[in-house]
């Protein structure tokens, strides 16, 4: 059996093999499995007894488990540095153990790193460069925001002892980037005295701007502003024209209320250029606080914040899929759009038909309706269809949210129906109080709360109701919008029912959802089970999991109209493998170029 035909066995099959070949003396071949067993479950104790115990037993333990080339499988790598760590060379293994928890954050190699970490000699060095970049890859998805996430929290968590062990190693004192990367792991853990004390010891390696600015946050997250200012202050005159630093001051001076300094200290950072948005939006957001002059009119910004917001709701508000969402793109949308810039509601007397290359999701239809006749009928328009283009998106993904695995919408060939009835009135309005306002989104999750309060013994079919039978529309909204934000608020408020994710209920009917022929509902599950991700630790590898198979789904020639929702919902999820964040970026960067090329 060769090892690729390997990959494909359980990890029971993997250690029954070893111990035959360890039987035979074939040590190399016994590492090898025990390699691929722990490669699902690090810690299984006696796996690990027996690695070390091949290790012990093998002739030469630089013949076990060799690499091959650069792209070796993080498994095979994780059991080679084993190997070096089990022969005396705790540094150079840690080095290649990090490069492994870069690629492959989710599984629990910190462990063995914590171990080696302080098997490693005083005088001998920490590989500084593997480590900073592993902290930095972990921090890089809550970059620029103070408050963290309950998952976020449990999963940079585990990282918390191998930071503490790097500290209190003599060497750490050599390398202010790490320490300083270091402090902002523990500041997004709460631990705002560790974190003040590693950026301390930072400066105390080298005077750095990284230093100042992991210290500048520490006191931030802390509610010491005044210590915050004097430290982003100092970090400012090292690289005096460096935009960045005045904003971190203007973001301690708005946390401490100070809403005049705040806008000083923004209008400093953008008279040095970039044309930082986020910055912009800070200073004219604060300035109008103070009762001092924005460059632009901010009344958008308190729609869309409300009157009490803070720094770190700019941040999201700059955040695809959170603060902002791509209206559908759909070319019945287009031309619904141009429509309706020309007759508005007044279409009564008006008749349309549309003639489409290939089948358009169901609710781009549902909101012609909407427009036409102010009903959910999708019957009230004329819709042909050319061909069924592949893949086919009228095909389901997997069992839907409904008894016996029924999907909101079914085909009769190319012309979609609700399999759902309108929802009742309590429904409609709890799910409309979400969708009135504007899109953002950790209003929407925080309002989707109170629905949900009001939605408890609704049905499933209740509950589904809102998504394929919208209510009565706002004329101030356009019709495709109408639709798509209810749909997002029916899963947000479907994803907030206070039941546990392993009772089963939000886990089916979102899922089911997300399942479901390709239509804008999907991308609203999708987002919904995003936001259950990051908000219940003990769904976030399920969702993610689910998520890495709907990518799958995403077909590569043609538009997704939940693609965009789905690589940006999976990027804003912690320690996810380094592979699955690459290619969730292609799909956007395809995206992107097949924009361009359209424009």
């Amino acid at each position: 059996m060769s090892h690729d035909d390997c990959h494909s066995l359980s990890p029971e099959d993997d250690i029954e093999i070893a111990l035959r070949a360890l039987a035979e003396g074939d040590h190399p071949h016994a590492a090898f499995h025990v390699a691929m067993a722990l490669a699902d479950d690090p810690l299984r104790e006696e796996w690990l007894d027996l690695f070390d115990h091949i290790v012990t037993e093998a002739p030469d333990p630089d013949l076990l488990v060799p690499l091959d080339g650069s792209n070796a499988f993080y498994g095979t790598a994780a059991a080679r540095a084993r190997v070096i760590a089990r022969t005396g060379r705790p540094a150079l293994a840690l080095e290649l153990l990090m490069q492994v928890l870069s690629a492959v954050p989710h599984m629990d190699y910190e462990v063995w790193a914590i171990d080696w970490m302080t098997d490693v000699h005083e005088t001998d060095e920490l590989p500084q460069l593997a480590l900073g970049r592993l902290l930095g890859n972990l921090c890089y998805p809550s970059i620029g925001r103070l408050a963290t996430r309950p998952a976020e929290k449990a999963q940079l968590g585990r990282f918390g002892p191998l930071v503490q062990a790097f500290a209190d190693h003599p060497s750490s004192s050599t390398q202010p980037v790490v320490l300083a990367l270091a402090s902002g792991l523990n500041r997004r853990l709460g631990n705002f005295d560790a974190a003040a004390a590693l950026a301390g010891a930072s400066l105390a390696a080298g005077q750095t701007t990284f230093g100042y600015s992991a210290l500048g946050l520490a006191y931030r997250a802390a509610g010491d502003y005044e210590s915050a200012v004097e430290t982003f202050e100092k970090a400012e005159s090292l690289e005096p024209e460096d935009p960045s630093y005045p904003a971190e001051r203007g973001r301690a001076l708005w946390d401490a209320g100070d809403h005049a300094a705040a806008t000083a200290a923004f209008a400093t950072g953008l008279e040095r250029g970039r044309g930082d948005n986020e910055a912009a939006m800070s200073h004219d957001y604060v300035a109008h606080k103070a009762g001092l002059e924005p460059h632009e009119d901010p009344a958008w910004l308190f729609r869309w914040l409300g009157d009490d917001a803070g720094p770190d709701d700019i941040r999201y508000l700059v955040t695809p899929v959170v603060g902002w969402m791509s209206e559908p793109k759909e070319a019945t949308v287009n031309v619904m759009v141009q429509l309706y810039e020309k007759y508005g509601d007044d279409v009564a007397d008006q008749s349309f038909s549309f003639a489409l290359s290939a089948v358009e999701p169901p609710s781009a239809l549902l909101a012609i309706a909407h427009w036409i006749s102010g009903t959910s009928d999708l019957a009230r328009s004329s819709v042909t269809i050319e061909k069924v283009q592949m893949p086919d998106p009228r095909r389901a993904f997997g069992d839907g949210p409904l008894d016996g695995g029924g999907h909101i919408w079914t085909y009769d060939e190319v012309r979609a129906h609700q399999a759902v009835p309108a929802p009742p009135a309590f429904v409609a309005e709890a799910i409309t109080a979400v969708a009135r306002p504007p899109y953002f989104l950790p209003a929407w999750w925080s309002a989707a709360a109170t629905a949900a309060s009001k939605l408890g013994d609704a049905t499933d079919e209740q509950l589904l109701g809102t998504l394929v039978h919208p209510p009565d529309r706002d004329p101030s909204v356009p019709p495709w919008l109408w639709v798509f934000y209810h749909q997002i608020a029916t899963a947000l408020a479907i994803a907030r029912l206070d039941e546990p994710w392993s009772d089963g209920r939000r886990h089916r009917l979102l899922m089911g959802l997300a399942c479901g022929p390709t239509d804008w509902t999907v991308g609203a599950a999708i987002l919904a089970l995003g936001q259950i991700a990051l908000e219940e630790p003990d769904a976030t590898r399920d969702v993610a999991e689910f998520l890495e198979a709907l990518r799958e789904r995403v077909p590569d020639n043609t538009e997704c109209c939940f693609a965009e929702i789905l690589c940006h919902t999976y990027l804003l999820l912690p320690c996810r493998p380094a592979h699955e964040r690459a290619a969730f970026e292609d799909l956007i960067r395809a995206a992107d170029e097949r924009d361009e090329e359209e424009e």
